[in-house]
């Protein structure tokens, strides 16, 4: 039990490892016989900084293409990743690191028995005769599938334990997501082509296999099913697939193979699609549904949060609250079979019953709503929509185990704090006993980030999701039209008005957010500051030193120990300066940020950083460097303006105006981010400073005139090009996933990257010039 809990346990020994930049080897898991066991093929291992000559890169981008499975009889794994690679945000989560090191240490984050773990491991990998690769690689000397099946090796204690496997494993691994397994005997084809065709639609990633060996498909062995794909081919309902095989090679030969004369030039350029043995093919749907015998789909999410408690018991008990409608799973896990086995000889996987109820109306007495046996990985998930109310979960083991470890974990758009009863049966269970628990749930509670909920950070609903600003209105924009809250998706009466964008749509009632935020209340000689809710609102301390806190009123944030405004059961904070400290409160300098995790001293600069923006550390909005930010360049740690205002800021800001408004020929300048020709960057013509080829600045394309945004700011009523979740889009031409060619997020047309994008690609948002212009151009 002391191994597993130590590998729970948060480790931060890299990070000094690091600083050092001394090579690391890493004596957990040794380069030598010990963790490959007499795997053939392999001769012997090597630094990546000695293979790749100093010129590897933990990634550039994440693509399925570049995954090469070498020896290793790890497909389900790899598959996976590729399936993964489709969306690169979520790939780039599991990598602390960003860029290689010195020491050649790198953590890899993974998901396992419903918690993350933080995997370090160095860059030594088995090489063969040749002092090529010998396990999984990348094309393009990337790091990223190499150090992913690495950790999943030291993970299971050596590479050989990790050969063959059930591809949900491997994808709740990645993703911290639950995974659904579907055999095609059990259900119609029509039904088959729904759930694949749904779960495409909605990002999830989904691997399969094959019972046989059949025109080029390989039994036995996983593959990545990435697209699917209906249209009409001369007068002919055509359904496709798009599969790719991990080993980088071997294609399915039948119809609508790669070299099948079906493929007219318009369909290859509309597919993105070319004959080449790269191990990604198109075939039939209906030969898929024949020759492939299951699918394997993981349900990730991108806007779902995970929240986890661990209980080392046989029978385990937690309740959580739902304050709004919730959507998502909870689930309980045990040990997996291959990480138990390392830690136990002879463990298996027994059979538990997980529960879920609720109390009723009344509160009396609780009412089953779920049950669910664990499947042969030890996962029990609930997909639910639940209402307001306190529910309660349980799990247990139908027989002795030898290792009594439950997770409970939700994965759900709002996130549920548990809290564990330390109870033996539900009959201890009261309404009042579950209160009382939850008022300990935030010592219980354990998450895996500490950043408040992204629309918390968007602060209290002031912005749509297309980052508009969202305004009060008493007047209906539709007088005949139903309202529906686009936070806690509850229909309401307009009444006296409600905030929205006429625009996007969009409304958010006031339940939600209240016209006013932060209010008074005077009885006598005493004054009470109310919550939203009407609940009094208490001046106190927080008592947590890592905490972040955030004005609900002016979006400002707080780090550490300070004295605020709080109500606990709405999770409403109010700085000092919205609501004065009660009276008799002796006054004192409001305490701000002014150092980073690590104590270091942040430092005032108003220099650019390589890709000429940054993304503050604390609330994640992305920040122009023109205008200076707070940093510490050891830890990589950055605070925009709001999270740390800053006198220097604005005094740097106005003396590097210019009333440059015209180019050496007279002509005017426009306010552009288009990359100048050959698009390499360009000098200011003020001040001689390189600019970065993606960042605005005044320019008049005819002369190759520039003026950078630090001589001369930004117009007036300037729209930034923001994605959904505030963060800048960012101009490339190079293609952020498989295919060369994208959908706009703005028009819904299909573009060519070459052409030139604005991205953000953790969020997988796109937009093409022409709407990127149309959108960016200064109101009059």
């Amino acid at each position: 039990m002391e191994k597993l809990l130590s590998l729970f346990k948060r480790n931060n020994s890299y990070k000094k490892i690091i600083e050092e930049g001394k090579q690391w080897t890493d004596t957990e898991f040794p380069h030598d016989h010990t963790v490959i066991k007499g795997i053939e093929g392999v001769s012997g291992w090597m630094r990546t900084s000695e293979l790749f000559k100093r010129r590897e890169k933990i990634y550039e981008s994440f693509c399925a293409e570049d995954i090469i499975q070498g020896i290793l009889g790890d497909c389900y794994l790899l598959a996976a990743i590729a399936a993964l690679a489709e969306f690169p945000g979520r790939v780039q989560k599991l990598f602390l690191q960003k860029e290689r090191n010195d020491a050649g240490c790198y953590v890899v984050k993974l998901f396992v028995a419903g918690q993350y773990v933080n995997i370090v491991v160095d860059d030594y990998f088995p090489v063969d005769a040749y002092k090529r690769l010998a396990f999984a690689g990348s094309r393009n000397q990337e790091l990223w599938v190499m150090l992913l099946e690495k950790a999943w090796a030291k993970l299971h204690g050596d590479f050989v334990i990790i050969e063959g496997g059930d591809s949900r494993e491997s994808l709740s691994a990645i993703t911290g997501a639950p995974a659904e397994y579907h055999k095609h005997k059990d259900m119609s084809t029509e039904e088959l082509w729904k759930l694949i065709s749904v779960a495409d639609a909605t990002n999830c990633i989904m691997c399969t296999g094959a019972s046989s060996d059949t025109k080029g498909i390989v039994r036995s062995h996983a593959y990545t099913l990435i697209n699917v794909h209906e249209f009409n081919h001369k007068g002919e309902n055509v359904r496709l697939v798009q599969i790719r095989n991990p080993w980088a090679c071997t294609e399915w030969t039948g119809a609508w193979s790669d070299n099948d004369p079906r493929w007219t030039a318009e369909l290859r350029k509309k597919f993105n699609h070319r004959s080449a043995d790269d191990g990604m093919f198109y075939m039939p749907f209906d030969e898929f549904a024949k020759i492939y015998i299951h699918t394997f789909i993981g349900r990730s999410r991108d806007e779902y949060h995970h929240s986890s408690l661990p209980i080392q018991k046989d029978k385990a008990f937690a309740t959580f609250e739902v304050k709004k409608l919730t959507k998502g799973f909870v689930s309980a896990y045990e040990i997996t079979k291959r990480l138990g086995e390392t830690i136990v000889p002879g463990y298996s996987i027994e059979q538990m019953r997980f529960d879920l109820y609720k109390f009723d109306e009344e509160k009396k007495f609780l009412v089953p709503l779920k049950a669910i046996y664990n499947n042969a990985l030890g996962q029990a998930n609930l997909e639910i929509e639940l209402n307001n109310g306190l529910y309660v979960v349980s799990a247990r083991y139908e027989k002795p185990t030898k290792i009594p470890y439950i997770t409970f974990c939700g994965y759900t758009d709002e996130i549920l704090m548990f809290a564990e009863l330390k109870i033996n049966d539900l009959s201890e269970i009261t309404y009042e006993k579950l209160k009382e628990a939850f008022k300990t749930c935030k010592t219980a509670y354990r998450t895996e980030t500490k950043r408040p909920s992204q629309r918390r950070l968007i602060g209290a609903f002031r912005c749509c999701l297309a980052g508009h600003r969202l305004r009060w209105t008493d007047k209906p924009y539709d007088k005949n039209k139903d309202y529906l809250c686009d936070n806690c998706r509850g229909k309401f009466e307009f009444k006296d008005g409600c905030w929205g964008c006429q625009e996007c749509d969009y409304e958010i009632c006031p339940k939600c957010r209240p016209k006013q935020v932060g209010k008074t209340k005077k009885e006598g000689s005493k004054e009470e500051v109310l919550c939203n809710n009407g609940h009094s609102m208490k001046f106190k301390a927080s008592t947590d030193p890592e905490e972040l806190y955030l004005c609900d009123k002016c979006g400002k944030a707080y780090y550490g120990i300070v004295t605020r405004w709080e109500c606990e059961p709405c999770a409403m904070d109010l700085c000092r300066v919205c609501i004065p400290p009660p009276a008799g409160f002796k006054e004192e300098e409001i305490p701000e940020i002014d150092t980073c995790y690590n104590g270091h001293k942040l430092e005032f600069v108003m220099a650019e950083t390589r890709k000429g923006m940054y993304e503050c550390s604390l609330c994640s909005k992305v920040g122009d460097t023109h205008n200076g930010r707070w940093t510490c360049f050891e830890c990589g740690v950055n605070l925009c303006h709001i999270c740390k205002p800053a006198k220097e800021a604005k005094e740097g800001l106005l003396s590097a105006q210019t009333k440059t408004l015209a180019c050496d020929k007279g002509h005017p300048l426009a306010f552009s981010c288009s990359p100048p020709d050959p698009g390499y960057g360009f000098c200011c013509d003020k001040c001689d400073g390189d600019v970065a080829k993606d960042n605005w600045r005044w320019a008049c394309k005819e002369c190759g005139f520039d003026i950078c945004i630090k001589c001369r700011p930004e117009p007036e009523g300037r729209r930034d090009l923001i994605c959904p979740n505030m963060h800048k889009l960012m101009y490339t031409t190079l293609p952020q996933e498989t295919a060369t060619y994208t959908r706009c997020d703005c028009c819904y047309k299909a573009f060519k990257f070459a052409n030139g994008a604005h991205c953000c690609l953790p969020c997988d948002y796109t937009y093409c010039t022409k709407c990127a212009d149309f959108i960016a151009q200064p109101k009059s």
